[in-house]
């Protein structure tokens, strides 16, 4: 006799099109190990939801498992309920502390599992051609500035002229219009970068509302992600890219360090460019520079008027001003870039370390009895 499956709910509440966002393939290896899925499905009563975010209590008459993986949402609005769940799972180490650090206690039922990709691809040598260079990089600078899009643009133009690589291009994805004007031109310049840098005709600009056939184009070409944000927690380009074995730049303090670290030298290069931040306060301090009318309780301005003033905002942030406006580190990124591009021509990627869905679907397994141990065998009538 064979034990009852549970069903499990993977549930995010918001629009359909971004429910059930736990990868496809970690759900199989849960249902080889007798799981079902299902995902909002009213039809269907799970015995454990599991949410990507917030959840309400009087709703939901189940155990509710919590996915803790949107930083800003996890700093702010969602906190407050992750004490009311029967679990919760980080997608870091890093993200779990900047919790404990925060609320003083320890959660008593916490998983740190990390995302459910196949991350450990091998690098596709050969694939795309070593000889012109593609990097991508998707920033909403203007929104956001701590993705510190000056400090890569200056960098990727270091690496033009200076290190060997002429023919590189620097894809930018997210910016306001499909060429760098007329954004460029509010002050603060980009932080009076050189005119060479604005004008560097290999740094192409595509708007903000671009089409996916574009983004897995440009992915599917590029030999490098930079992604150099002074504070993140799981960015889904990082996940992507690993998954499709396109090696990552990032910056140290963020929960993808700790997967780049897992998977080895293959999965790129981890710049040590900022203090690690040690709790959710200092977040919600930098929270305004996103957003400031949004986050401040104003109706929204139009977005030229939001544009401009988040950038006129920017310098009264002394601390991140000097985090992401600062580029004198543009050498040592150029150089990073430089070092992960030589090892294409020079077919020098180790093999990446294990990092296997069947561990990450053992521990969702394990996170899953905890709240909901596993159901007496089921007694099937006999027939006479």
């Amino acid at each position: 006799m064979m034990p009852e499956p549970l069903t499990l709910c993977f549930y995010n509440e918001g629009p359909p099109h971004k429910r059930g966002t736990i990868p496809r393939h970690v759900a199989d290896a849960l249902e080889r190990r007798g799981m079902r899925i299902t995902y909002g499905d009213e039809s269907v009563e799970p015995d454990v939801y599991i949410f990507e975010g917030v959840w309400h209590e009087t709703r939901y008459r189940k155990p509710v498992i919590i996915r803790a993986e949107n930083l800003m949402d996890a700093a702010t609005k969602h906190a407050h309920c992750y004490d009311r769940g029967d679990a919760i799972v980080f997608n870091s180490e890093w993200l779990r502390r900047l919790y404990r650090n925060t609320y003083g206690s320890e959660l008593s039922n916490v998983w740190v599992i990390p995302p459910g990709h196949q991350m450990d691809r091998q690098v596709r040598v050969g694939a795309p051609d070593p000889a012109a260079p593609q990097i991508l990089c998707i920033s909403k600078w203007w929104k956001r500035p701590y993705k510190r899009f000056p400090l890569i643009a200056r960098a990727f133009d270091h690496l033009n002229r200076t290190l060997g690589y002429p023919n590189a291009t620097l894809h930018v994805l997210g910016w306001l219009t499909d060429r760098p004007m007329p954004y460029l031109e509010v002050p603060p310049i980009l932080w009076n970068l050189p005119e060479a840098v604005r004008r560097n005709p290999n740094i192409r600009y595509y708007h903000k509302s671009f089409h996916n056939d574009t983004y897995a184009r440009l992915m599917s070409q590029a030999h490098l992600v930079v992604h150099l944000s002074a504070v993140d927690s799981g960015p889904q380009v990082v996940v992507e890219a690993l998954s499709q074995g396109v090696p990552v730049l990032i910056a140290n303090n963020m929960g993808a360090a700790e997967w780049v670290q897992t998977i080895g030298p293959r999965a790129g290069v981890v710049l040590e460019l900022d203090p690690i931040t040690a709790s959710f306060d200092e977040l919600r301090r930098m929270i305004p520079v996103e957003s400031p009318t949004d986050l401040a309780g104003r109706p929204k301005a139009p977005r030229w008027q939001r544009a401009i003033r988040a950038v006129q905002e920017w310098p009264s942030q002394r601390r991140f001003r000097r985090l992401c406006g600062d580029t004198r580190a543009y050498r040592e990124v150029a150089l990073a870039m430089k070092g992960v591009l030589d090892r294409y021509a020079a077919h020098q990627f180790e093999p990446p370390r294990a990092y296997t869905m069947d561990g990450i679907a053992d521990q969702w397994l394990a996170a899953v009895r905890s709240v909901a141990p596993e159901r007496s065998p089921v007694h099937e009538p006999s027939i006479r």
